[in-house]
C-alpha cells in the first residue's frame, strides 16, 4: 500500500483489516462475473455453430465446405447437387462503401 492511499485511510479513519472483506468480496464478485462472461460466450459459441449448420434438402450434404454463399444474391448453393439452399438470405455483416 502506498503512502498515499495510507494517508486516505488514516485520514478516514479506516483500517487495512476493516477494508479486508470488502477486498475479498470484490475479488469473489469479479470471480462470479468472470465465469458468467465465460459461460456466456462459450453457449453464444454453440448457438452460432448450431445456427450454421446447414443441410443440403436433396443430397442430405452437411459438410459447409460444400456450400458456396453468394451475398449479392442471397443464396447459398451445395456445390455437390447445386440445389440452392437457403435464397434471399439478408447479409448482416458490416457495411462497407467501396
Amino acid at each position: 500500500m502506498s503512502d498515499g492511499e495510507r494517508a486516505i485511510l488514516q485520514m478516514y479513519a479506516v483500517s487495512e483489516a476493516s477494508l479486508a472483506p470488502c477486498i475479498n468480496d470484490l475479488k469473489e464478485a469479479d470471480e462470479r462475473v468472470a465465469e458468467a462472461r465465460r459461460k456466456a460466450e462459450e453457449e453464444l459459441a454453440r448457438v452460432v455453430k448450431r445456427r450454421k449448420k446447414r443441410t443440403c434438402v436433396s443430397c442430405r450434404n452437411d459438410d459447409e465446405q460444400y456450400f458456396e454463399e453468394d451475398d449479392a444474391r442471397g443464396q447459398v448453393t451445395c456445390t455437390r447437387c447445386g440445389t440452392c439452399v437457403v435464397d434471399s438470405a439478408v447479409n448482416d455483416t458490416e457495411w462497407v462503401r467501396q
